[in-house]
């Protein structure tokens, strides 16, 4: 029988809100999954993230470990033993220690227990850093084996962020680079052979109508761009995330919904017809033990 995940997920009813904040920025965090809930422009009070309206999707900036996308049969295989795991990893539902406090820059770390063992029986350190630097905010992480064996995950971001007035307000993607954007297909989560037609640009822009996500997330790999963005028709509501050295990014949205999530992965999900195997699943990345794994990326708010 497969372990159970009840009471292994955060009590997302008792949110406990931590605010940092400089001249421009305020943020937002909740202990529960380490979660931005608010990121807002000081000067006019402008709301950037998704409000997590359970009608579309009931989260803002859901952070993924150890797994990102889903898993075949939400299931991974240790030299054949069975290890039950939701799409996008445990953290995103679990508690998470606060480390540190600055008036700028919030630690948060989640600690492998014996709960987390029947999912995921490796030792590890989970950190996540928020921290403001004028009108950006950087997101990293830092994985830690604490362990005696190999260690096998995925870390990625997934925040979401308003569009207000859309679809009666056009706003655009906007891209660093020219590129040929081909993004992967998806089955069910699950990622199938061969890339989808181009996503159509133009001056390195693709405007977000409602049909833009009916087949799922748009997953590229290997971009050329250093930051996606987003901006609005009238160029007042504009933000960028930087992503360089992220291997995949994946574009989301509920169709008819007005938001957009900009994903900045290493990893992803599992291809149609895996075998399951966590060692040999393409993309995953691999740690030693006594080794740390770092990145980071950042949100960029272009109207502060």
């Amino acid at each position: 029988m497969k372990p159970s995940y009840c009471q292994f997920f955060a009590n997302t009813d008792c949110m406990h809100l931590i605010t940092i904040e400089n001249d421009f920025l305020s943020l937002a965090v909740t202990e529960n999954g380490a979660e931005i809930r608010h990121l807002q422009t000081k000067k006019d009070k402008t709301e950037w993230m998704w409000q997590a309206d359970p009608a579309f999707w009931p989260r803002t900036a859901p952070v993924l470990f150890p797994i990102v996308g889903r898993l075949a049969e939400d299931q991974y295989f240790i030299d054949g033993h069975p290890y039950p795991m939701s799409q996008h990893g445990f953290a995103r539902d679990r508690v998470f220690k606060v480390e540190s406090i600055l008036p700028h820059e919030i630690r948060f770390m989640l600690s492998s227990d014996y709960e987390s063992g029947k999912f995921y029986p490796f030792d590890f350190d989970f950190l996540v850093d928020y921290n403001l630097e004028k009108n950006w905010v950087w997101i990293s992480y830092e994985v830690r084996n604490k362990g005696d064996e190999t260690m096998f995950f995925s870390v990625g971001g997934h925040p979401g962020f308003s569009l207000p007035g859309w679809p009666h307000i056009n706003y655009y993607l906007e891209f660093e680079k020219e590129e040929d954007l081909r993004p992967r297909l998806l089955d069910h989560g699950l990622l199938k052979k061969g890339t989808g037609p181009a996503l159509q640009t133009t001056e390195r822009q693709a405007l977000i109508h409602p049909q833009l996500f009916d087949q799922d997330a748009l997953v590229f790999e290997n971009m050329q761009s250093k930051w996606v963005g987003f901006r609005s028709v009238n160029d007042d509501h504009n933000l960028r995330l930087h992503c360089d050295g992220f291997p995949f990014f994946g574009i989301w949205s509920k169709p008819g919904a007005p938001f957009v999530c900009l994903e900045p992965w290493h990893g992803h999900a599992d291809h149609v017809g895996s075998s399951g195997e966590i060692s040999r699943k393409p993309a995953i990345l691999r740690l030693e033990p006594g080794q740390n794994f770092q990145c980071r990326y950042a949100v960029e708010v272009r109207n502060y």
